[in-house]
């Protein structure tokens, strides 16, 4: 059965003939930018610490991942290996403040059947359109028991408030979580991660 997932009609609306490689004729990139490298591997390391497990044999086998797909597309190099160990040791300490933050005011919200709502696979289908997702993460206050759907991003410099305004994913995913799970979500949000640490203040000469 066929089904369309939001990132599939995202890239048909900012380009049918790009939406057609990916999703038509299935070519595969080459290589991966490190960006979304880094993307990936952050999320990763996010979904175990919010299962509340050590993230480090999954962001291993991650790497592990990466350098069978290196090697049977005839790309693998001691470059490759080295950003690749870079990433890893990264995502590893940008994953563990990002969580440490999140958790100050939030923790992971449970099902009415007692699931912990984390990667959530959705599937719904409205007048006769089957559609298809994954939810980061659903996410309660602790204080207001408030609901939200929470999406990670990933992003060298964070964007202003109105930086997913018209972006319809996450409320789409809120109706979906609605129908699949009978659960009644009260908004949205983006955790934008910046894919670095801080630095120390330089001394000023």
């Amino acid at each position: 059965m066929t089904a369309i997932s939001y990132s599939n009609i995202r890239a048909w609306t900012e380009c049918p003939y790009k939406w057609k490689l990916s999703y038509v004729d299935r070519l595969q990139r080459i290589s991966t930018p490190r960006s979304l490298n880094m993307g990936s591997a952050v999320h990763v390391v996010m979904e175990q610490y919010l299962r509340s497990v050590a993230p480090e044999d999954a962001i291993d086998a991650w790497v592990e991942d990466k350098i069978v797909d290196a090697t049977k597309a005839g790309i693998m190099s001691s470059e490759t290996m080295v950003e690749l160990e870079e990433i890893r040791d990264l995502s590893l300490a940008v994953g563990a403040r990002a969580f440490d933050h999140l958790m100050q005011e939030w923790e992971v919200a449970v099902s009415p059947d007692g699931e912990r709502l984390i990667e959530v696979k959705l599937f719904h289908t409205t007048e006769g359109i089957n559609f298809v997702g994954f939810v980061d993460v659903v996410l309660k206050h602790r204080d207001t028991n408030m609901l939200i759907v929470c999406d990670h991003k990933v992003q060298s410099s964070f964007a202003g408030d109105n930086y997913h305004e018209g972006d319809m994913q996450l409320p789409m995913y809120m109706h979906m979580l609605r129908h699949t799970h009978g659960l009644e979500t009260h908004g949205s949000a983006i955790f934008s991660i910046r894919p670095r640490l801080p630095q120390p203040p330089a001394m000023l000469k």
